[in-house]
């Protein structure tokens, strides 16, 4: 494949006059965007920031295990997989699936695909979420082939609690004592909500990160359950966010494409020119 390259040549005034930034400029920034690059390195892992360790041990060793383990495990007898949640918590998942599987992934025959068919609830819509239930419903065995990965740190995000709880009023009737096989809860370690719920109930968990936000979450346990499920090879994954974090950890600005785009829209910005938007015209980017 391919690599990806940034040709950022017609943001430079010798190819479009007084709208483009100065070249001479952006040599100029070179030692100023050195410093800054040291200074993000210093501050990796710490705060907010700890979603930069996730593709590296200790991280990346705690998370990969299990998630392959338990994947490995459910994915042979589950004929769909329901994600349940918002935000950080669905678009990854959305982004993971669009990116590295086929498009018609869902529609292939169960032979040829990887895992189970994938739904993603991002949105408490009534008939997103009807209809995705009376597809998987309809299907061999129906909610005892579906498996319904709730993902909430604390559990008290409104859209993904009132999505849980009407599925799991809906399995302790189809299903009875053992719906609890049905569920595997992404949530917090060892407190919250959800946590609770999960204990008192007897979910699968996988955790999701301390000081990791939604956001960030895609290559934890938030992503990487779902991808695993549906056949995607994360320890490729993880190896390929770690060469992009090498690459954007460079201090040389014209190897580090990261810092060159962050200046490259702080200095149109100062000229006016606010709007930056993407058009790849590629559904896997």
């Amino acid at each position: 494949m391919d690599k990806l390259t940034v040709d950022f040549a017609n943001c430079f005034s010798d190819r479009v006059g007084s709208h483009g930034l100065s070249s001479d400029a952006y040599t100029r920034a070179h030692e100023e965007l050195a410093e800054l690059t040291r200074k993000l390195e210093s501050t990796r892992g710490t705060g907010w920031e700890r979603w930069r360790g996730l593709p590296f041990d200790p991280m990346r060793k705690a998370h990969v295990g299990p998630v392959k383990k338990l994947a490995k495990k459910l994915r042979a007898g589950a004929e769909n997989l329901v994600v349940l949640g918002i935000g950080g918590s669905a678009l990854g998942n959305i982004a993971l699936q669009s990116s590295l599987n086929p498009a018609t992934y869902n529609l292939m025959p169960t032979k040829k695909r990887k895992g189970p068919r994938l739904f993603v609830l991002d949105n408490v819509d009534p008939n997103l979420v009807e209809q995705t239930l009376e597809e998987v419903r309809r299907t061999d065995k129906g909610l005892k082939k579906t498996i319904f990965n709730v993902i909430s740190k604390s559990g008290e995000t409104a859209e993904t609690a009132a999505q849980f709880m009407m599925i799991r009023g809906m399995l302790r009737k189809v299903i009875g004592k053992k719906y609890s096989k049905q569920i595997v809860a992404i949530t917090d370690p060892e407190k919250g909500t959800m946590r609770q719920i999960c204990d008192k109930e007897g979910f699968v968990t996988l955790p999701v990160p301390e000081g990791v936000g939604g956001r960030f979450s895609v290559l934890s346990p938030v992503g990487l359950f779902s991808a695993a499920m549906c056949g995607v090879n994360i320890d490729q994954l993880l190896d390929g966010a770690a060469e992009m974090d090498a690459r954007c950890s460079q201090s040389d600005a014209k190897k580090n494409p990261a810092a060159t785009i962050a200046w490259l829209l702080m200095e149109l910005n100062k000229k006016g020119k606010f709007n930056h938007v993407m058009m790849p015209y590629c559904n896997a980017l």
